[in-house]
């Protein structure tokens, strides 16, 4: 609320707008690999959650191509 009155109304909703692009990667990113991590450090679930990263965006780009 603070950060939509801070922007005002019409950047806000420029901003907001790709909220529904980002919806829809986390459900792609969770239906392919899953909705838990595995790993139980902080650090390897940081480099768990970046590899899943990196291999959605490899299956992405071998699918536009």
């Amino acid at each position: 609320m603070l950060e939509q009155r801070s922007l005002g109304p019409r950047a806000w909703s420029r901003v907001h707008c790709f909220r529904w692009v980002v919806e829809g990667v986390f459900s792609v990113v969770k239906c392919v690999f899953g909705e838990y991590m595995l790993a139980r450090k902080l650090v390897n679930m940081v480099k768990e959650v970046l590899m899943k990263a990196y291999l959605y965006n490899i299956f992405v780009a071998l699918t536009s191509s």
